[in-house]
């Protein structure tokens, strides 16, 4: 096993127990308390796993912990542990067509609105004025469109719940709502297992360093993560 995971499961006090798998940004495993252990290069993503930590959310995998990976040598990375529930279940076919319908239905509406108020309220105000209260836009009309697919499926009002904290009490909205950002909890309810939000309301903390020492520098600074676990 390659020694980074190693040093993972002395950290975290347990044992790596099956390859998940990689994606563009990050690679998964399952663990033997049933959680997942994920790597991954999107600050984004930690950033608001770091803030959520040890929070339980409608909508949302816990997070136990995040760390951003360092050297005593070569000082941190911009990669990221995190430690976080398991969604045992992929969502099937019905379902993704659904988020994907209420996306591009919140997304119609929401630019839609933007072309309208670029034209009238928003004529004489500054071009981060604009952006913010665009995204404001964006984020209500997320909200509301998930509210309308959980009445074709409940399994989604989580979603929605998430997505009114995330906007009311941090004032950002998810941008990204591809199949793979969701699966299904142990409860049978739909959540979102890869976050990443451009902004939110809030001092943003690092997440504290994972000193570790290998010879995978090279490695971690390409962010080719697959790479990272090929012995």
């Amino acid at each position: 096993m390659n020694r980074l995971l190693q040093a993972i499961e002395q950290k975290l006090q347990l044992q790596i127990e099956d390859y998940v798998g990689a994606g563009d940004h990050a690679a998964a495993f399952v663990t033997s308390k049933g959680t997942v252990v994920k790597i991954s290069d999107d600050d984004q993503e930690a950033a608001l796993w770091h803030k959520l930590r040890r929070q339980k959310l409608p909508g949302l995998i816990e997070a136990y912990g995040v760390w951003r990976l360092a050297s005593r040598q070569a000082g941190p990375f911009d990669i990221y542990l995190m430690h976080v529930e398991y969604a045992p279940e992929p969502i099937d076919s019905v379902l993704a067509a659904l988020i994907d319908d209420i996306a591009d239905l919140a997304s119609r509406r929401a630019s839609k609105e933007n072309s309208r108020n670029l034209r009238t309220k928003w004529l004489t105000w500054s071009k981060e004025e604009k952006k913010r209260a665009a995204r404001d836009v964006a984020a209500r009309h997320y909200i509301e469109a998930f509210k309308l697919g959980a009445r074709e499926d409940r399994r989604l009002l989580p979603v929605a719940q998430f997505l009114t904290v995330l906007f009311e009490k941090y004032g950002t909205h998810l941008p990204d709502f591809q199949e793979g950002n969701f699966r299904i909890d142990k409860n049978g309810n739909v959540v979102i297992v890869d976050p990443s939000v451009p902004i939110f309301r809030g001092p943003i903390e690092r997440p504290p360093e994972f000193v570790f020492e290998n010879q995978l520098t090279s490695a971690l600074n390409s962010y080719n993560l697959p790479r990272l676990f090929i012995d």
